[in-house]
């Protein structure tokens, strides 16, 4: 079950980036951003999400939709966090891979540090 939702969370991430780089160039983008948002969670069945778009270091959009906790109707905020569960070590692993398949030259662009990670 909880691979299950880890794949649609990951799939659906990919289906809204997807959609927000082709619109990116076209007027009324919020209206558009939030029209594929509330259609993708009710076919995913996704309760709440924040979603963040930042261009050049600039905030563009930055919303909450759906509900953080449905049981109490708790709505989603721009500043909600949420619990990332094991899906961080996907990222990770991939910025392990990407970091290792750079030219040399770009590797000093990207910085990692595990020095904050503990043993369990």
């Amino acid at each position: 079950m909880r691979v299950k939702f880890v794949k649609n969370l990951f799939a659906a991430s990919a289906i809204i980036l997807l959609f927000i780089i082709n619109c990116a160039a076209q007027k009324d983008v919020t209206s558009k951003i939030d029209n594929y948002i509330k259609a993708e969670m009710q076919s995913q069945k996704i309760p709440g999400l924040s979603l963040a778009i930042i261009k050049n270091g600039q905030i563009i959009l930055a919303k909450g939709y759906g509900f953080a906790n449905a049981e109490h109707q708790v709505p989603v905020k721009p500043e909600t966090v949420f619990q990332s569960g094991s899906i961080g070590k996907q990222f990770v692993a991939m910025a392990v891979v990407c970091r290792d398949t750079l030219p040399t030259t770009n590797r000093s662009k990207i910085r990692m540090s595990f020095s904050d990670i503990r043993s369990a």
